[in-house]
């Protein structure tokens, strides 16, 4: 049996003090959440290990950039496999603002790539 992951990091840190407790408890709901400590501050790291939500995951964070002192939020994911499985590796990046969510997945790119290699070797 293989096991699926979606493996994923959170930036810019943030400070815990700027977030709303109630938003920091629906983000632990669908990623890891570690504190650490730096200048006297505790700071939030955003990840996870085997597998986050990151629809809503995203929906949060784009709803927390309305009072948070940033302007946006970039994940980065990667899809991997315990076992060497075709299509079963890849990953994914958002880029959210208080406006919008943006996303590229590394599937759609290969799959325009292939499309337009192919229309360009049947003409």
């Amino acid at each position: 049996m293989a096991d699926n992951y979606s493996q994923g990091t959170v930036d810019p840190e943030i400070k815990k003090s700027d977030l709303k407790p109630e938003d920091l408890e629906k983000i632990s709901e669908y990623i890891s959440v570690e504190e650490y400590d730096r200048d006297g501050e505790t700071y939030l790291y955003l990840f996870s290990e085997e597998y986050g939500d990151w629809d809503e995951l995203s929906e949060v964070l784009k709803n927390c950039l309305k009072y948070l002192p940033i302007d946006y939020f970039t994940i980065q994911i990667a899809n991997t496999c315990s076992k060497m499985r075709h299509g079963e590796f890849g990953g994914c990046a958002l880029f959210i603002t208080k406006e919008e969510i943006k996303y590229c997945d590394i599937w759609d790119w290969l799959m325009e790539q292939e499309k337009d290699f192919l229309e360009n070797v049947i003409k």
